[in-house]
């Protein structure tokens, strides 16, 4: 569709390759312990406001200190992508200086939320949703400029249009987290297949394979089940697109109220109460308990220590243990020699970016480490 509406010479699959990258890189940005650990960050800054302002005599016009308040793991993946990977190219995009040197259609594709803390669209204010650092400003400009994303003015504030594409990898993961985490929860036995079959029953074609398999065989009827209702949500997913895709472009699509491609397909219905009991019923309260706990006091304490070590670049002195923070964060101790880091903003960012970027194990040990707890 799209290379006979404009004509395009690339090859059907060059389409895929990008929307393949863009789902790899879609969970980048994610901080330990899921969401739970964004709300740990978001609540240190917020506890800490006053004093890291004034410990630090931080300015406040520029540190920008609502996107600490209101961390958004989108946000920290662009980051991640455009400048805390440091891929060594031969020639490099104009205002893409660092990061993994992805195409811009990939990155298109990839960002969700195209516009800055300060800048939420009315639509999407409820979610509180953003895409972009206004550290990595030059690198939204030069994306903006690359893809050729159109500016509109959308509820008081500017921000850019989403690329269509981002529309569908969007739709990717609300299929795998609708089908593939139920089917997951029949595996470890918190669902039983009755419910996941019921579910998922009208999505399956009834001439696909799902309905030539003999009713005792529970296994193969699931991946069946499975199989066909993916089958049909894209091509639901596909129709809509087309239908669509003139309106992405422009921007119209979403304008007034936050849209994603799930939403106006025939399945919607079906696609929401999938993955509420997903939400109700594998991701089991006991556990997400446990690890909202856990995700407090580990990212708390974390953050406690690399961004005080971070700050104490620009005062007259730094301790002893934040000298051995630092070099674990692999920042200079000498901000004026060191970019990437070389305010307090940026120092901050790079500090808050080293704790968000680690694994859920690589945190609690590196906590228990620093709490003298394990050696």
């Amino acid at each position: 569709m799209l290379r006979a509406n404009y004509g395009l010479k690339q090859s059907t699959e060059e389409f895929g390759y990008i929307l393949q990258a863009a789902c790899y890189a879609h969970d980048i940005g994610n901080t330990p312990f899921g969401h739970f650990g964004e709300d740990a960050i978001r609540e240190y800054y917020r506890n800490n406001r006053e004093l890291l302002f004034d410990r630090y005599k931080l300015d406040r016009k520029n540190v920008n200190y609502e996107e600490f308040e209101g961390f958004e793991g989108n946000a920290h993946g662009f980051h991640v992508l455009t400048n805390r990977e440091r891929y060594k190219a031969k020639s490099r995009k104009e205002g893409m200086s660092n990061g993994l040197q992805l195409t811009y259609a990939t990155l298109g594709a990839f960002v969700k939320y195209p516009w800055f803390a300060n800048g939420i669209p009315d639509a999407y204010a409820r979610k509180e949703k953003y895409g972009f650092f206004q550290h990595d400003h030059e690198s939204v400009d030069a994306l903006k400029k690359g893809l050729g994303l159109v500016t509109r003015e959308r509820g008081g504030n500017r921000a850019l249009v989403r690329s269509p594409l981002v529309y569908l990898v969007e739709a990717a993961d609300d299929i795998c987290y609708s089908v593939v985490d139920l089917e997951d929860g029949v595996e470890l036995g918190l669902i039983s297949f009755e419910r996941f079959e019921n579910l998922l029953k009208p999505l399956a074609d009834a001439g696909g394979g799902y309905g030539r398999i003999p009713k005792g065989e529970e296994r193969s009827r699931r991946e069946a089940l499975r199989g066909d209702a993916i089958g049909t949500l894209i091509q639901q997913v596909r129709d809509a697109f087309n239908k669509y895709e003139s309106e992405m472009l422009t921007g119209a699509f979403d304008r007034d109220e936050a849209r994603s491609l799930i939403d106006v397909i025939p399945a919607a219905k079906i696609v929401k109460a999938a993955k509420q009991l997903a939400r109700d019923e594998v991701f089991t309260e006991r556990r997400k308990l446990r690890i909202e706990v856990a995700a407090f006091e580990v990212i708390g304490g974390l953050l406690d220590n690399f961004v005080n070590a971070a700050l104490e670049r620009f005062g007259t002195s730094i301790k002893g243990k934040s000298k051995r923070l630092l070099k674990e964060m692999g920042l200079a101790e000498e901000p004026s020699v060191d970019p990437k880091a070389d305010t307090e903003y940026a120092s901050m960012l790079f500090a808050t970016s080293f704790v968000a970027g680690m694994t859920d194990t690589y945190a609690s040990n590196l906590f228990r480490q620093l709490k003298g707890i394990s050696f």
